[in-house]
C-alpha cells in the first residue's frame, strides 16, 4: 500500500530514539534534499499542465503540487522556535531557566537559598511575569528590549488597580473575581511610588486630593456606585501624574563586560516585571537576546531561534496561541500539572480547535508535557496517565499524536525543603537538562526520519512517484470508471447535507463565552467595542460557535468526510492493478482533507472578519449599570444577542452554510472525469 494512502490508517512508526543527534546542519541536509526533490515535482506538475493528459490528472498533479508548496514553506528554515503554553503557575518559567542554566550559584547550608532566589527569572506561586518574554539564546550582542504597553492600555490597567482599591466590582457574584492581578498590582504600586499598604496610600490621597480629607477609606469603599466611580477618577489621574507614562522611554537595556552578568541580568528583569525602573514602561513583551553558552555555560541547540515564555492562559481562546501553532518553525510545549494532565480546560479548548480532523502539519510539532507534580508521579504510573489521556481526547473529540505524550521533571538532582534549595546534584541537572532536549531533538527528528512513514521526507518521496505515474500513465476504462464512483457518491452526499437544517445557538455560545472569561479581560473589551487586551469577544464567540459546529456535524458534515474517506478505500479495493491506482486513490485521500481543512479554516477567518465590520459597530455603548453587579453577565449576553435579532443579516451571514457546501463543490470539481 502507498504510504500516502497508510497514513490515515496505521500508526506512525518511527526509529527515532531519544539520543538521536540534531543539529542545524542536520536540519539544513534533510532540507535540502526535501527541497530539491520537490522542485523536480513542482517541475514535473509544470510538464503535466501543459501536456495533453486528461483533466482529472492534471487536477491530481495539482492537488500534489499544492501540498509540497505547503511542505516547501515548512522546510524552508532550520530554526525553530519553542513556546512554552500552559496555564498560571504550571511550571514553565521555571522549566525555562532551568534548560538556559539562568540559576544563581547554590551554597549548602545558605538561609538564603530561597527557591525565588534561586532562579533568574522571577518564579514564585502563580503568575511571576508581566508579559510573554522571548528569549533568543545564540546571539552576540548582549541586550534586553521592552515593547512597550500603549498609553490606552496601560490606562485601563490604571483604572482596574483603582478599582481594587476602592472595592468596585464587577460581578457580585464571585469573590475577588475582578482583583488585579498580584503582579500587575505590584508593578503599578512600584511605578507610582506607592506601598503595599493601603491604608497608608489613603492618606497620602488624602493630602492631594480635597474630596477625600475628611473621609475613612472604610466609608470611600462603602458609598454608592457613582460616588466611588468620581473617587476613581480624581485618584486615577493622581496617579497618572506621579507615574508620567509618556515620559518613560527607557526601552533598552545594553550589557557591560565589567560587571557580572548574572547579577546585571536579574536585576534588570527584576526591576522590569516589578515596575522598580523609573523611567520605563510597563511590558508589552520583553525580548532577551543573550550568548548562553558564553554568559550561561548552557549547551542550547544551534537550531533554536528563541525560547518563548507565553503569557498564562487565563482562559478563553488566545489567538496568539493558535497563531503561533500555525506557524510552521514553531514548537509548542503544552505545560500542565500531572494532576490535571490531559483534563485541563484551557489547553483542551487550543487543541480541539488547533487540531481538527485531518490536519497533518500542526500536531507534528506540538507536545503535552506534563510538569508540574511529575516527580511525585511514579513512572509505572505514566503509561495509566498516558491512557487516561487518550480516552479524554477520544471523548471530548481531540484529536493529537500520542507519541508526543511526555513528561518532565525540571527539579530534578535539586533537592528542597520548604521553599529552600537544600541540595543539588549538578551532574544529575545537566543529564535532566539533557533529557529535555532529546526530546526536541526527537521531534525535529520525526519530521525528516525516513523510518516515519508520515514524515516530510517521506511525504515528499511519495508525491514524486504519485505525480510521475500521472505523467506516464493514461487513464483507462476501469480506473475512470473509479474515480466516477467517487464523484457520484460525493454527490449523493453533497444532496443529503445541503437537505439539512443547521443553526447554531448563538444566545449560548455568547453567554458561554462570557463566562469562562476573567471579568477584567471582559471589562476591557466590551469598552473597547468587543475587543481588549487579553480577551477578543468576537474571536472568543467564533471560537465556540466553530466548536459547537464540529461537535454539531460529527453526525452529518464530519459524518460525510469519513464516509467519503471510507468510500474511496473501499471503491479501490476492487483493483490490484498498477501504481496509478494508488496513486489515485492516496491523492484523492489527501485531497479530501486538505480542502476540508481549507474550507473550516476560511469559514472562521470570514465569519471572524465579519464580524469585526458587521457587529463590532453595532455593539452596545458601555454602560456601568447593565455591565457591573450581580448578574452582569448576563445582561451583556442579553444586551449582545439582541444585535442579533436587531440585524438578522448577521445571524444569518454566521449560519450560512457556504463554506460547507463549497467543501463538497470543491471536491466534485476535483474528481470530474466527464
Amino acid at each position: 500500500m502507498n504510504a500516502i494512502k497508510s497514513m490515515f490508517k496505521i500508526k506512525k512508526e518511527t526509529s527515532v530514539n531519544k539520543h538521536y543527534s540534531v543539529d542545524k546542519p542536520y536540519i539544513e541536509s534533510k532540507q535540502h534534499k526535501i527541497l530539491n526533490e520537490i522542485n523536480e515535482i513542482l517541475s514535473i506538475d509544470d510538464q503535466i499542465q501543459s501536456s495533453t493528459q486528461h483533466k482529472i490528472f492534471k487536477s491530481m498533479s495539482k492537488a500534489i503540487n499544492s501540498r509540497v508548496r505547503t511542505i516547501k514553506k515548512i522546510c524552508s528554515n532550520p530554526e525553530y522556535s519553542i513556546h512554552f503554553v500552559g496555564a498560571v503557575g504550571s511550571g514553565k518559567t521555571t522549566l525555562i531557566s532551568l534548560i538556559l542554566n539562568l540559576i544563581s550559584k547554590h551554597k549548602e547550608g545558605s538561609e538564603s537559598n530561597k527557591i525565588k532566589d534561586f532562579y533568574m527569572l522571577p518564579v514564585d506561586s502563580g503568575r511571576t511575569t508581566l508579559c510573554e518574554m522571548e528569549i533568543f539564546p545564540n546571539e552576540e550582542n548582549v541586550k534586553i528590549l521592552i515593547e512597550a504597553l500603549e498609553e490606552k492600555e496601560f490606562d485601563e490597567k490604571l483604572g482596574y488597580f483603582v478599582d481594587d482599591f476602592l472595592n468596585i466590582r464587577i460581578d457580585d457574584k464571585v469573590d475577588n473575581s475582578n482583583d488585579t492581578k498580584s503582579e500587575e498590582k505590584r508593578a503599578i504600586q512600584n511605578m507610582a511610588g506607592l506601598t503595599t499598604d493601603d491604608e497608608k496610600n489613603y492618606e497620602e490621597f488624602k493630602k492631594q486630593i480635597h474630596r477625600l480629607e475628611n473621609k475613612k477609606l472604610d466609608e470611600i469603599r462603602n458609598e454608592s456606585y457613582d460616588s466611588k466611580i468620581e473617587y476613581k477618577n480624581l485618584i486615577v489621574e493622581l496617579l497618572r501624574g506621579r507615574i508620567n507614562y509618556n515620559d518613560r522611554k527607557e526601552i533598552q537595556f545594553d550589557y557591560n563586560e565589567e560587571i557580572d552578568f548574572k547579577d546585571w541580568f536579574k536585576k534588570i528583569i527584576i526591576d522590569i516585571n516589578y515596575g522598580k525602573r523609573a523611567l520605563a514602561p510597563y511590558p508589552q513583551k520583553i525580548k532577551i537576546f543573550i550568548n548562553a553558552k558564553k554568559y550561561l555555560d548552557a549547551q542550547i541547540p544551534d537550531y533554536i531561534k528563541s525560547i518563548v515564555d507565553s503569557r498564562g492562559l487565563d482562559g478563553g481562546q488566545r489567538s496568539d496561541v493558535l497563531e503561533n501553532i500555525k506557524e510552521g518553525n514553531n514548537i509548542i510545549i503544552f505545560c500542565g500539572s500531572v494532576e490535571q494532565y490531559g483534563n485541563d480546560d484551557k489547553i483542551n479548548d487550543i487543541l480541539k480547535y488547533a487540531f481538527p480532523s485531518g490536519e497533518r502539519d500542526y500536531h507534528k510539532r506540538a507536545i503535552l508535557l506534563g510538569l508540574k507534580g511529575v516527580d511525585q508521579l511514579e513512572n509505572s504510573k505514566k503509561e495509566e496517565k498516558i491512557q487516561d489521556v487518550k480516552r479524554i481526547f477520544r471523548t471530548k473529540h481531540i484529536e493529537f499524536d500520542e507519541e508526543h505524550f511526555n513528561f518532565f521533571n525540571s527539579m530534578e538532582g535539586i533537592w528542597t525543603h520548604k521553599n529552600s534549595i537544600e541540595k543539588i546534584d549538578k551532574r544529575e541537572v545537566e543529564r535532566n537538562v539533557e533529557n529535555f532536549w532529546s526530546i526536541i531533538n526527537e521531534l525535529i527528528a520525526s519530521l525528516y526520519d525516513e523510518g516515519n512513514p508520515d514524515s516530510y521526507t517521506n511525504q515528499v518521496n511519495n508525491s514524486n512517484r504519485r505525480i510521475s505515474s500521472f505523467k506516464n500513465s493514461k487513464l483507462d476504462d476501469f480506473l475512470k470508471e473509479r474515480i466516477k464512483e467517487c464523484y457520484d457518491y460525493t454527490y449523493k452526499l453533497k444532496q443529503g447535507f445541503m437537505n439539512k437544517d443547521i443553526e447554531e445557538p448563538l444566545d449560548i455560545l455568547i453567554k458561554r463565552s462570557l463566562y469562562n472569561t476573567h471579568p477584567k479581560a471582559l471589562q476591557c473589551a466590551i469598552r473597547n467595542n468587543g475587543r481588549g487586551i487579553s480577551f477578543d469577544l468576537f474571536y472568543d464567540v467564533l471560537y465556540r460557535s466553530a466548536e459547537f459546529y464540529d461537535n454539531r456535524l460529527s453526525a452529518d458534515l464530519l459524518t460525510s468526510k469519513a464516509k467519503l474517506i471510507e468510500m474511496v478505500e473501499n471503491i479501490f479495493k476492487k483493483d490490484n492493478k498498477e501504481d496509478i491506482f494508488n496513486a489515485c486513490e492516496s491523492t484523492i485521500l489527501e485531497e479530501i482533507e486538505r480542502i476540508f481543512k481549507m474550507n473550516r479554516d476560511n469559514k472562521t477567518k470570514q465569519n471572524y472578519e465579519y464580524s469585526i465590520k458587521e457587529l463590532k459597530p453595532v455593539l452596545p455603548p458601555w454602560d456601568e449599570n447593565n455591565f457591573t453587579g450581580s448578574g452582569c453577565r448576563d445582561r451583556m449576553a442579553s444586551k449582545i444577542y439582541m444585535i442579533f435579532e436587531k440585524y438578522p443579516q448577521i445571524k444569518t451571514n454566521l449560519n450560512s452554510k457556504k463554506h460547507e457546501e463549497k467543501f463538497f463543490h470543491d471536491l466534485l470539481l476535483f474528481l470530474e472525469v466527464n
